[in-house]
């Protein structure tokens, strides 16, 4: 005989009346969620619908938003990667090669990666303009840190390139860098650079900028 509860049912019964009544609720998350999702088409929209943000290291500014097991990013947002800045035949055939300067200090293979790779914007409105690549310090033939900028302008950004199994890349975003050239830790964890090339790097804390420890080996 089946078991029956004080109003007459089965706990066979009682099970399958669960299971139906998850599969409807189920079934109304997954269309209540999709509709969420339909909505939701840029970074401002993650961001109005509570999303996750990634956070930069630059104040005001987080970069990516996650929900719903979707990436939004912000307007002018790069995403971390290591960028094809280096990539041979990028570079524009009507120019002279890059310049780079302390080159002794620094790989050949690299110097040659800076002299016929993306000479940037520098060549925008003309081709007499050169990119100038400044060698900083190089560590384990692995990475480097440079300064950089064009040969109407002074060096004044900064960028770290690490040399991969395709050459040498520079990282992404470059924008990443206090106006001293200390970078932040963001972009230092990331890509695991060595504290022996950036010993320090800086964190935002309510809006400062605060030099800490890298403790990258």
């Amino acid at each position: 005989m089946k078991k029956l509860n004080s109003k007459g049912y089965s706990v066979v019964e009682l099970l399958v009346i669960f299971v139906v009544i998850g599969l409807i609720i189920g079934a109304a998350w997954y269309i209540w969620r999709a509709r969420q999702v339909n909505k939701i088409e840029s970074y401002s929209d993650c961001v109005k619908a509570n999303g996750q943000l990634t956070d930069t290291e630059i104040p005001g500014i987080h970069g990516e938003c996650k929900i719903y097991g979707q990436t939004y990013l912000e307007d002018g947002y790069v995403k971390w990667d290591l960028g094809q800045r280096f990539t041979k035949g990028v570079h524009d055939d009507k120019l002279q090669p890059s310049i780079v300067e302390n080159a002794s200090a620094a790989p050949k293979e690299l110097v040659s990666a800076l002299q016929y790779g993306d000479n940037g914007d520098c060549a925008i409105n003309d081709h007499k303009t050169l990119a100038v690549f400044k060698v900083i310090k190089v560590v384990q033939n692995k990475y480097a840190k440079l300064a950089y900028g064009c040969t109407d302008a002074p060096l004044d950004a900064y960028m770290i390139a690490i040399n991969t199994k395709n050459g040498w890349e520079s990282t992404s975003p470059t924008n990443q860098f206090t106006d001293s050239g200390t970078p932040s830790c963001a972009l230092v964890n990331y890509f695991n650079i060595t504290k022996t090339l950036e010993p320090k790097c800086f964190k935002i804390s309510n809006n400062q900028t605060v030099l800490v420890t890298n403790s990258n080996p």
